[in-house]
């Protein structure tokens, strides 16, 4: 009897050491086979929508600054920040209609800032503003802009003349009566003299050595001498002025 127990107490322990041993770790779970191979399962899948994050890379996250608080908004109808006047103003790309508070002319549609409050803009406020063309001359402003000046039309430029937006110099042929000229172009030291009819203040000013006539101020044909300057008398047959 104790020969057979001695028997199946071998037999048992040599099964014992042919089987497989599950040996469990703090890291992972390990499988060791009897012929002493390790296998490492696979990691489980993660679920949809998670993302991985290194542990270096979730300690960098938590040291990071927070964020600075958004500066006011220029848009929430209230006066705040740095605003003149309820969203404009200061830091706030929209410029403060006239009457709203303000602190330099910066802040200002006009940019006139006078007494603490946005002014409308003036002719002679030395601003660009308005419907000026250039500066406190051209759009509504009686004073007309001269040579190299920004301008919209003619009627912006002292010469009448306005070319890719800038007043030009007169010339005696632009079609405008400008520069010294005593009629659109003609007359004066510059350009030829006017014919018959045209405007003068000399008899140089006027073509055919005719007079000037005093009374009208205009090139005649003389018929009397009475259109003569300077006691010149009137040449009836060439209708001119001679001594």
């Amino acid at each position: 009897m104790r020969t057979l127990l001695r028997g199946t107490a071998a037999a048992l322990l040599l099964l014992s050491l042919g089987a497989c041993e599950i040996v469990a770790s703090p890291d992972r779970d390990r499988i060791e086979g009897s012929a002493g191979a390790t296998t490492t399962p696979d990691p489980p899948d993660a679920a949809p929508g998670d993302t991985a994050m290194p542990d270096a890379t979730a300690e960098a996250a938590a040291d990071a600054p927070a964020e600075s608080a958004p500066p006011p908004s220029c848009t929430n109808t209230i006066l705040d920040g740095e605003e003149t006047d309820v969203d404009c103003g200061g830091k706030c790309s929209a410029k403060c209609v006239d009457g709203n508070d303000c602190s330099i002319g910066n802040d200002c549609e006009s940019g006139v800032c006078k007494g603490g409050s946005c002014q409308a803009p003036g002719c002679n406020d030395d601003v660009h503003n308005g419907t000026e063309t250039d500066l406190d001359c051209g759009g509504q402003c009686s004073l007309k802009c001269g040579p190299l000046k920004g301008c919209s039309t003619g009627e912006d430029c002292v010469d009448r003349v306005c070319t890719n937006g800038k007043c030009a110099a007169p010339v005696c042929g632009d079609d405008q009566l400008n520069g010294s000229e005593t009629d659109t172009d003609c007359g004066g030291p510059d350009c030829d003299p006017c014919p018959d009819g045209s405007k003068c203040s000399s008899d140089s000013d006027c073509s055919s050595g005719h007079p000037c006539d005093q009374g009208s101020g205009t090139c005649v044909e003389c018929t009397s001498d009475d259109h003569c300057l300077d006691d010149k008398v009137c040449d009836l047959s060439a209708h001119t002025c001679s001594q």
